[in-house]
C-alpha cells in the first residue's frame, strides 16, 4: 500500500471536468480556442503551423474555427511544436505541461500508483455513485 498505513481501498480520487458536468465549452470549441492562443504565444501564423503540420493554411484555420478537428498524429505534432501535451490541446487537461500533484494514492482496482491531482476531492465509493448518478441524470435532461 502506497503513502502510509491507512486503507484506502475503499477511496477513489477523482477530478471532474466541467464540460462533463455539463459547465464548460463543447470539446472541438475548446480544442479551437487553445489552437489559437497557442499560435498566438509562439507568434506563429496560420500559414507557418499549417507547414509544420503538413496540412493546408485552410484546413489550419478549419481546426482553429472548430469546424473540423486535426488528426491525432496531427495532434502529436501541434503539442510538439508548442511544448505541451496532447492532453491539453484535446481539453483532457486542464495543464498544458504536467498535472501537478498533491501525493499518491493506490487504484485499488489496478494496485498501480495513480497521482492524487491539487484540489482533487478523495471520494468514498459511495459518494462517487452519487456523484454518477448526477451526471447521468442531468446528461439525460
Amino acid at each position: 500500500m502506497l503513502g502510509g498505513g491507512a486503507d484506502k481501498s475503499h477511496l477513489r480520487v477523482v477530478r471532474w471536468p466541467l464540460r462533463l458536468l455539463g459547465m464548460a465549452e463543447s470539446k472541438s470549441s475548446l480544442l479551437a480556442e487553445r489552437l489559437r492562443i497557442l499560435r498566438a504565444q509562439k507568434h506563429l501564423s496560420q500559414a507557418e503551423v499549417a507547414e509544420q503540420i503538413d496540412v493546408s493554411q485552410t484546413t489550419y484555420g478549419s481546426y482553429e474555427r472548430g469546424a473540423t478537428e486535426p488528426s491525432a498524429s496531427q495532434v502529436g505534432m501541434l503539442a510538439c511544436l508548442y511544448g505541451v501535451t496532447s492532453d491539453y490541446i484535446l481539453g483532457i487537461v486542464e495543464f498544458p505541461h504536467s498535472l501537478p500533484t498533491d501525493g499518491w494514492i493506490e487504484d485499488p482496482e489496478t494496485h498501480k500508483a495513480m497521482a492524487i491531482p491539487r484540489n482533487a476531492r478523495v471520494y468514498t465509493s459511495r459518494e462517487y455513485q452519487k456523484v454518477m448518478e448526477a451526471i447521468l441524470r442531468k446528461k439525460a435532461r
